[in-house]
Order: C-alpha cells, then sequence, then structure tokens
C-alpha cells in the first residue's frame, strides 16, 4: 500500500524558538498514515485541529516496570527478560504522536496505556505508533524497522 501524504489544505506557522513546526490540518480530514516531518502545535483556533509529533532527542529504556516519556516523540526499549511490561502515560494534546520500537530483545514485552490500546512486541525493529484522542491513545501504526515483516500486535 502507498504511503499517502497531506491531500487537504494545510498551512505552516512560523519556526517557533523551540524549534518545532505546527501543521494544522481541516477538523474533517482524517489524520494522515504518514506524517513526513515532525511537528509540534498548541490548540488552534478556527476550526483546525493540530497533528503533533513532539521533538527532542529518543529516550532509551531498559527492563521492566518503565514508563515511556510522552513528552518525547521516539521511545526505545530493551526488554531484559520474559513478560516485561512498560507503561504510556496519556498525552498531554489532541493529536500528539507517540512512538515506541524495541531495539534489544531479551523477552517479550508489553506496552499499556494508562488509557488506550495496547501493543505485544517480541522481536528486534518492531515500531507501534498511537496518537493520542484527548481520552485514549490509538495505535495508528505498526511496522518492523528491521525485517519489515514481523510487526508487534494489537492486545485485546
Amino acid at each position: 500500500m502507498a504511503k499517502k501524504g497531506f491531500t487537504h489544505r494545510a498551512r505552516l506557522a512560523t519556526m517557533p524558538s523551540d524549534g518545532f513546526i505546527e501543521v494544522l490540518r481541516d477538523a474533517d480530514q482524517a489524520v494522515p498514515e504518514y506524517l513526513p516531518i515532525s511537528l509540534l502545535g498548541t490548540a488552534p483556533t478556527g476550526g483546525l485541529t493540530p497533528v503533533i509529533v513532539t521533538g527532542g532527542p529518543p529516550e532509551y529504556l531498559s527492563g521492566d516496570a518503565v514508563v515511556f516519556d510522552v513528552t518525547l516523540n521516539h521511545s526505545y526499549w530493551e526488554t531484559t527478560g520474559a513478560a516485561q511490561d512498560a507503561s504510556l502515560p496519556d498525552g498531554t494534546v489532541v493529536g500528539q504522536i507517540k512512538r515506541v520500537t524495541l531495539y534489544i530483545d531479551l523477552g517479550d514485552g508489553l506496552v499499556t496505556p494508562t488509557n488506550g490500546h495496547k501493543v505485544s512486541f517480541t522481536a528486534v525493529g518492531q515500531t507501534a505508533e498511537w496518537i493520542w484522542t484527548g481520552s485514549i491513545w490509538f495505535v495508528y501504526s505498526l511496522y518492523n524497522m528491521a525485517d519489515g515483516a514481523n510487526v508487534p500486535l494489537i492486545v485485546a
């Protein structure tokens, strides 16, 4: 399936001093499958809603009972044994995006958002992306950065 870009009207705000870009989309438009740039914004006016990817360096966490930082876009997780668990606190802004990648696999791992879809990780490179709806973390992308085939799974 080909990746889709923005097919609707979007406007870019001036680059703020914190180095983030805000892209606004029409409220009735679906969130794109693929976001080619990192974005950050605040609640807009005029019927537009933001699609937000927080910036900053990725975090690297290891072990069981880790808690991912929702202010950072990308987290790399190393599982250190069987049945590892990680938590994803609620997002801070509607449209916020969070990405988690399993980068060292010494056992299966389960990411459990405070509110939202759980994802099971079993292989190096597995990556899940969630978007914060304002009430839950919704999984919108599952893929594998290492082999392209063995993807993580949503757990009911």
